[in-house]
């Protein structure tokens, strides 16, 4: 049958799918998800019918259809948000999106055939059959000709003697040098062509030297032997080969059927090393679920039942998976349970290092900073690379955490140094991840984004759509740093979209969180709260408690600024119930959101008493630049309580200069923003007007909406009298555009201060919340 739907032509049984631009390429399992909808159209189709018409028995977990899904709104140009094709109808399934209309029986068009010998209905034979026939396949088709084993250009002439050659590769072994130890084994299997141990050893050894073609080679000459095809470990070097072809479902495959072969002959070892190559597949395609599930399955775990080193080391991936993701109650309810003292050291290390990127998230880098420190100082006794990669990236990582930034830099170049060194290159590109924030934080911005452009098309190149997400985040930031907002916001929307469709909490959050800071800055105070909720709800269902008061505070502070007092009464109610499992700053944040809450309630003291708080707070985290913040929230309430206005302007200059050496550019703004309305309440209107003109054009170069309110509300005072009222009614305009009803509170009372009324319709503020109190600054006096 065919079927045309929007842009879309889909003949099922030639296995054809035609865009407007012509044929389109499409994975065999998207292919049999699009049959069934389309068929199904216009009905909804649960996700257990599609599950179990496009995978069978073969699907791990249900997050295999939503990650589907995804590949199937890319192919057809589609979105999650805003569908015009398939439309998910939330704990139901999907449906078709839009009209689908069945055409005559199409004639043969030459050309189109894309999708070879598709059957009209996909059922997944066993994972193991199907992987082992796929291998064979790459074994007898692809290279039909098979010769004695031996390395590319070299001859069995007169090879060094067995003993010596073993000596050798020990040495390489030992030293971690993964070309040198390829290259005496190679030569080694000169000595002993019928040596299956030590062809496997050649290919590990040249799959970790990124000799990719000597390693196909090696595995070929192998899979000749129809036994040698049944070693879960010549299964696990084949997916492992196919990963870095980019061919995931191939590799996920050839994983499955190591895991399921290495079971079934009781190998302990060999069962984890399955294991945790395929959830890292599982995890780098989004399906967190599946991940998790292949390192939790009892059948698995009962083989490793004897062993606690194997056991220990999938429970270790399946923290990392945790933390990674941000469930960190999971995370250390799966670290208490470890009986470290049962444990090699190289395991025990591991686990401490978790433990510290644990404290990180809890809030407490400085405690992370010491126990990696302790790992350090033991690092010459324990040099094998995996140890050393994960210890200096978590120092990298938790020092810029810290501020130690030439600390962390270091680390990261020598995990990158290691990893290049060892054979473990496809982690450079997450120590890329790391070292480009780091350079972010300090304003390098080109190297920062030279390291994730490298970083990006690694994860590119082998399907990590998470990796790429997270990259696409980073770039965003540091194009939000440089004031390239709309580049920002077009990254960052990327990021969610894939966030969103990977059903991934932590991530989804914090993308969400940067998207309302942007949509907040630009004046978009709707859209930033719906963000802020996103964000706020994401970090609550993974229990963050620190985050949610992050996400919280500021969320707090545009509610306030919209005249919402109501909703953001109720969620500082919320905060505070969470501060005492917050970390410092955090408590800081909201007790200051608190403060500028209070400020719009008429409790000037409570504002002060509030503020103050933070301050203390601040002082005590150590943070001079956030102590800095409190003095001019403390110097803004003395200014409208009365003080010598004198006093607070030659305090906010020298914040000011603070706030510029540090770069902290809207801070400094602010300060000279305080210092202009300092000199409106001296009556120095002329150098108001002055210092206001200055300020206007330091505050081009960031996008402000709630500060160019704030320009635009101090410039109608230095003008005169006549010109007020005018330029009054045209900000209240602007404010209730951009939906800024406090600014719009202000405006009013400052007109009703001055016996006069406006020409302007305002919105009704009765309704938002509870009623705004304004407290005006000396210079909005009445006649």
């Amino acid at each position: 049958m065919r079927y045309v739907f929007g842009e879309f032509e889909i003949d099922i049984p030639g296995g054809q799918l035609i865009g407007p631009d012509g044929p389109v390429v499409v994975r065999r399992q998207a292919w049999n998800l699009l049959v069934a909808l389309v068929e199904a159209a216009p009905a909804l189709v649960s996700r257990d019918d599609l599950l179990d018409r496009v995978w069978g028995r073969s699907a791990l977990s249900p997050n295999a259809l939503p990650q589907t899904i995804s590949e199937l709104r890319q192919v057809l140009g589609d979105s999650a948000r805003t569908p015009r094709y398939i439309e998910t109808c939330h704990g139901r399934g999907y449906r078709m999106a839009c009209t689908v209309s069945l055409l005559d029986p199409p004639q043969p068009r030459a050309g189109q055939a894309l999708l070879a010998d598709p059957p009209p209905k996909y059922r997944s034979p066993m994972v193991i059959g199907l992987a082992l026939a796929a291998a064979a396949a790459l074994a007898v088709v692809l290279w039909p000709r098979m010769e004695t084993p031996g390395p590319q250009g070299t001859t069995a002439a007169e090879p060094a003697g067995t003993e010596a050659l073993r000596r050798q590769a020990a040495a390489a072994r030992q030293r971690h040098d993964p070309a040198a130890l390829a290259a005496q084994l190679r030569a080694l299997s000169l000595v002993e062509p019928g040596n299956v141990d030590v062809m496997l050893d050649l290919a590990e050894a040249e799959l970790d030297a990124l000799q990719t073609e000597q390693a196909r080679q090696t595995l070929r000459l192998l899979g000749a032997q129809a036994t040698t095809r049944q070693e879960p470990r010549w299964l696990v070097l084949n997916a492992r080969l196919s990963d870095i072809d980019g061919d995931s479902e191939q590799a996920l495959h050839l994983a499955e059927a190591a895991l399921t072969q290495a079971m079934a002959l009781n190998e302990a070892e060999s069962v984890a090393d399955a294991a945790e190559l395929l959830s890292g597949l599982r995890l780098r395609s989004g399906d967190l679920a599946a991940a998790l599930a292949v390192l939790s399955d009892q059948e698995t775990l009962a083989v490793l039942a004897d062993d606690r080193e194997q056991r220990a080391r999938l429970a270790l991936a399946s923290i990392a998976v945790h933390r990674g993701q941000g469930q960190v109650d999971a995370a250390r309810e799966e670290l208490d349970a470890l009986q470290l003292d049962e444990l090699s050291a190289a395991l025990v290390d591991r686990a401490e290092i978790e433990r510290a990127l644990l404290l990180v998230l809890d809030g407490q880098p400085s405690q992370a900073w010491d126990r990696l420190q302790n790992l350090l100082e033991a690092e010459s006794t324990r040099a094998h690379p995996d140890f050393v990669i994960d210890l200096h990236n978590a120092i990298g990582s938790v020092g810029v955490e810290v501020g130690a930034f030439d600390e962390a830099m270091a680390a990261f170049e020598h995990a990158m140094s290691v990893a290049r060194g060892s054979g473990r290159g496809q982690r450079v590109a997450g120590i890329q991840v790391n070292a480009g924030a780091l350079m972010a934080r300090r304003d390098r911005f080109v190297e920062a984004e030279r390291l994730w452009q490298g970083s990006l098309e690694v994860f590119e190149q082998l399907g990590d759509r998470r990796g790429q997400a997270v990259v696409l985040g980073n770039l965003a930031a540091a194009a939000s740093a440089q004031g390239l907002n709309e580049r920002s916001q077009a990254l960052n929307q990327r990021a969610l979209e894939i966030f969103r469709d990977l059903e991934l909490d932590g991530p989804r959050a914090r993308t969400a969180f940067n998207l309302a800071l942007v949509a907040a800055r630009e004046g978009d105070l709707g859209g930033a709260e719906a963000l802020f909720a996103e964000a706020y709800e994401g970090y609550q269902r993974l229990g963050q408690a620190d985050l949610m008061l992050h996400v919280g505070a500021s969320r707090l502070d545009y509610l306030v600024l919209a005249g919402d007092l109501l909703l953001a009464e109720a969620l500082l109610l919320e905060l505070e119930e969470l501060l005492a499992r917050g970390s410092v700053l955090r408590q800081a944040a909201v007790h200051a959101s608190a403060g500028r809450l209070a400020l719009w309630r008429g409790e000037l003291e409570h504002s002060r008493q509030a503020f103050e708080k933070a301050r203390m707070l601040r002082v005590e985290s150590g943070h001079d630049s956030w102590v800095a913040t409190s003095k001019l929230e403390l110097l803004q309430i003395d200014l409208l309580a009365g003080a010598n206005p004198w006093q607070v302007r030659v305090a906010a200059a020298e914040l000011a200069e603070q706030f510029e050496r540090r770069g902290q550019t809207r801070a400094a703004a602010r300060s000279r923003l305080l210092m202009v309305e300092a000199l409106l309440s001296e009556g120095q209107t002329s150098q108001a007007a002055v210092e206001l003109a200055r300020l206007r054009d330091n505050a081009t170069r960031f996008t402000d909406a709630s500060l160019a309110l704030d320009l635009d509300w101090v410039e109608v005072w230095t003008a005169r009298e006549e010109e007020r009222l005018p330029r009054l009614e045209a900000l209240a305009r602007k404010a209730a555009r951009q939906g800024f009803l406090g600014k719009l509170a202000q405006i009013a009372a400052s007109v009703e201060a001055r016996g006069i009324a406006m020409a302007f319709d305002q919105p009704s503020l009765a309704d938002t919340s509870t009623p705004l109190v304004v407290v005006l600054p000396p210079y909005v006096a009445g006649p």
